[in-house]
């Protein structure tokens, strides 16, 4: 498989990267892989990272779940628990920002959350690259998802777990802002490697997920990449049922059990709220008229 190596961070161009993590690919491949850290900006960058023609096939594992349709076992049970339960604090939060908007979600996957929105009566559409989960989303909810952005203007962009997959960072994030209307929100939701189920797992947290995952945020690197194009940070909302899903996969990968899973899970939200981070947040951005 073709990897190509990172010699300077996308979002600020720094040369300063230093090693972060060394850790694998659990789900499919074994490969090793180093994920760096800017001093700079702080942004984490799995290196080597497989380019665009390749990536593909480190998605075809059948323990990969994000674009699938079925239920199969105790960990794909829980996402989809999981999944169910997010909806409704992605619901508020979106309801919180406009009370009839126009929006997109950008990585639909299956369309199982922009089927949800309609069900609840939001204008919803979706844009989802991938051939095989257009035909899921087609299949499963009768939705027609875009290949692409459509060339219409939204109120709100959604992005649930979906940027740390995206190979051309700043022109992607550009597009998704021009397609926004003045005063639009930008909702973008990702692991955070300061959390503390992320210190607790190290090599083995599973929201690393080399190489699918090609970036690594903390607050400071995505309010410092989305300051440079122009968008204001407003506020950040935790994703709590994340600590439990992730630390499930990552005792998984140690051969552990889901009990002490939902120990950490519960330990790195209650410290979450003291004084360390979410193993994932949402962070709100506002795109200036």
């Amino acid at each position: 498989m073709k990897h190509q190596k990172i010699n300077n961070c996308p979002s600020c161009d720094s040369s300063e990267l230093l090693l972060h993590v060394q850790t694998k690919d659990h789900y499919f491949s074994n490969e090793a892989f180093d994920i760096i850290r800017c001093s700079n900006c702080q942004l984490g960058i799995t290196n080597p990272q497989p380019d665009k023609d390749h990536i593909g096939e480190y998605y075809d594992s059948e323990n990969y779940i994000s674009h699938g349709t079925k239920k199969q076992g105790l960990f794909e049970r829980l996402y989809k628990f999981a999944q169910t339960l997010n909806f409704r604090d992605k619901l508020s939060l979106i309801r919180s920002l406009s009370s009839s908007p126009k929006l997109l979600d950008y990585g639909a996957g299956n369309g199982s959350f922009v089927n949800s929105l309609i069900k609840k009566g939001v204008v919803a559409e979706g844009v989802e690259p991938n051939a095989q989960a257009r035909e899921n989303a087609l299949v499963q909810f009768g939705l027609k998802l875009h290949s692409d952005i459509p060339e219409k203007k939204f109120d709100i962009i959604t992005m649930w777990h979906v940027l740390e997959h995206i190979h051309d960072l700043k022109n992607t994030l550009k597009n998704i802002l021009d397609h926004l209307n003045p005063n639009g929100h930008l909702l973008i939701a990702v692991p955070n490697y300061e959390s503390k189920d992320a210190k607790h797992y190290g090599s083995y947290w599973a929201a690393y997920d080399v190489p699918r995952h090609l970036w690594h945020f903390n607050e400071t690197s995505i309010s410092l990449l989305m300051g440079e194009l122009g968008a204001e940070y407003i506020s950040k909302r935790p994703m709590k049922l994340d600590a439990f899903y992730v630390s499930i996969l990552s005792e998984r990968f140690k051969k552990k059990n889901a009990f002490f899973a939902l120990l950490r899970g519960l330990c790195s939200n209650l410290m979450a709220g003291k004084n360390t981070p979410y193993s994932s947040q949402t962070y709100v951005f506002k795109k200036h008229a």
